[in-house]
């Protein structure tokens, strides 16, 4: 086997990790919604009953918005990857 042929097999198995700025925001702010509504949670049992509706409100979107934006941030690393990979499969003759 010649260097040529080696270089070209590594080049083959070589993947870019590309990471669009869309992506690591959603992830970001899906990160701050976890947390944000966790720490809602956590502060409903130690709340009045004033603001325990509005606690548990805060802990259920925080999250679920939370969980929704890091869904997102995954789909969209999982469809750059697909459009890198169709690219460079067209690429190839």
């Amino acid at each position: 086997m010649s260097n040529a042929e080696t270089n070209n097999d590594t080049d083959d198995s070589v993947v870019e990790q590309s990471r669009s700025g869309w992506s690591l925001t959603f992830t970001l702010l899906g990160w701050i919604g976890v947390i944000a509504g966790c720490a809602c949670g956590v502060f409903y049992f130690d709340a009045s009953r004033d603001t325990q509706s509005s606690l548990l409100t805060g802990a259920i979107a925080g999250i679920a918005g939370g969980l929704q934006a890091l869904l997102f941030g995954f789909l969209i690393d999982v469809f750059t990857d697909i459009r890198w990979y169709l690219k460079k499969i067209a690429n190839k003759d």
